[in-house]
């Protein structure tokens, strides 16, 4: 019976450790072996004038090396679908953000350069509410959620916030949360949206019209403050009871 030439399995085994790992290539072997002894009733085919043997191992290893295969397969498989549904919600958190600041901007040119105070007065003039978030929760029309800001952090976006929330929003720390605030001018903003990375809340979009560090565009002492003593805690303050 037929097996393949060296350099075929050289190649074979490189291509095949780079693609599925260990596991999947002993896996694969052992379907190649089970293959040839189905076909044991077929000719050889000679390669480059030589038919050689097949290689066949105990079936006790072939039995182990699928267990371990099918097992790692089994384990990997919720972690990477996860990991896949978290990039989703955070682009489709991305969206949203992207379309209140849209909106936000929009408001600035029919009012003379001045934004909104909070993100209720382009409702639903300029949108009907905030969006449902990829976590099937609503922000409420009303609430007034301040956008996350670290004066000590250069790039905003990606920062971990703390321990997220599943529920909905009513902090920025909560999965899918946009947060808004208008500073003191009244000509400048910034605007974020809280994404998920496993139990952590991130910051998945940062969006701000700053582009210079006049006295009117810096944020207050008490702003300062309090962004500082949230990113050291490392965590949410705590929830109001309220709904």
């Amino acid at each position: 019976m037929e097996w393949l030439t060296l350099l075929e399995l050289l190649v074979t085994a490189i291509v095949a450790l780079a693609v599925i790992g260990f596991g999947g290539c002993v896996a694969l072997v052992m379907l190649w072996n089970l293959f040839l002894l189905a076909c044991r009733s077929l000719a050889p085919i000679a390669r480059f004038g030589q038919a050689q043997p097949p290689i066949r191992l105990p079936a006790a290893i072939w039995f182990l090396a699928v267990a371990a295969w099918l097992f790692g397969l089994t384990a990997a498989l919720p972690g990477l679908m996860n990991q896949g549904h978290g990039r989703e919600r955070n682009s489709a958190t991305q969206a949203n953000a992207h379309n209140l600041q849209m909106a936000v901007e929009q408001y600035a040119l029919d009012h003379g350069g001045r934004y909104p105070a909070a993100l209720r007065e382009i409702f639903p003039a300029y949108m009907s509410g905030y969006p449902r978030t990829a976590w099937d929760t609503q922000q409420a029309t009303k609430s007034d959620i301040p956008a996350t800001y670290d004066p000590a952090v250069v790039k905003q976006q990606g920062r971990v916030l703390g321990e997220g929330e599943l529920e909905p929003p009513r902090l920025i720390q909560d999965f899918g949360a946009i947060g808004y605030t208008r500073l003191p001018d009244g000509r400048h903003y910034r605007l974020s949206a809280t994404g998920r990375q496993g139990t952590m809340a991130i910051v998945v979009f940062y969006g701000t019209n700053q582009t210079d560090t006049s006295a009117s565009d810096r944020p207050t002492p008490g702003e300062q403050e309090g962004a500082k003593s949230n990113y050291l805690r490392g965590m949410a303050p705590e929830r109001s009871l309220e709904r």
